[in-house]
């Protein structure tokens, strides 16, 4: 969890501000998209809007200097967390905002050839396909086995796929091998 959210979310319950009425006087006509937008933040830290967390702390009156400190430390821990190695993962697209993993098989150990099994199996299955090489790069493909493009992660962003069901961010579990026959 981000330092600042934490910071933020004591502050608003300290001023015994619900949810709905932060949203309100952050001027969201659509109450319910700020509520969201305000309860992601809380929750992880992440917003879609570069200027929420800035509004957030305005709103609340925090500390500006109190909120520097903890968005460099919030960044420093961002920097740690993205360098950490993770084993690489294949996400196949089932349908717009669906995805799935599948294995990467053990022999594939280098990201050079993680890629060449990831242009050959979305060229095989016809689907398009994220290969995560780290939790700082990822490797989209498109149907055809053509890399579409490569990013590069920014600050509190995933650039892994993933769903978003009731403010859970989750990817589904391998099919298996039979569904891609």
């Amino acid at each position: 969890m981000s330092h600042l959210a934490e910071h933020l979310r004591a502050a608003r319950e300290q001023q015994k501000l619900s949810l709905g009425q932060v949203a309100r006087q952050l001027g969201y006509r659509n109450v319910n998209k700020g509520i969201r937008r305000v309860q992601e933040f809380e929750d992880s830290g992440a917003t879609a809007r570069a200027d929420l967390a800035q509004r957030l702390a305005e709103l609340l009156e925090a500390d500006p200097i109190i909120v520097a400190q903890l968005q460099r430390k919030d960044l420093q821990d961002w920097k740690a967390w993205i360098d950490e190695s993770i084993p690489m993962r294949l996400s196949v697209r089932l349908m717009a905002a669906i995805y799935c993993e599948t294995r990467i098989p053990s022999e594939v150990v280098t990201p050079e050839q993680a890629e060449d099994f990831a242009k050959q199996f979305a060229k095989a299955n016809r689907v398009r396909c994220c290969l995560a090489l780290s939790r700082r790069t990822t490797v989209y493909i498109d149907a055809n086995g053509l890399v579409e493009g490569r990013l590069e992660a920014e600050p509190f962003v995933s650039n892994i796929p993933h769903m978003t069901i009731g403010g859970r961010t989750f990817i589904l579990p391998d099919l298996g091998e039979q569904s891609w026959a």
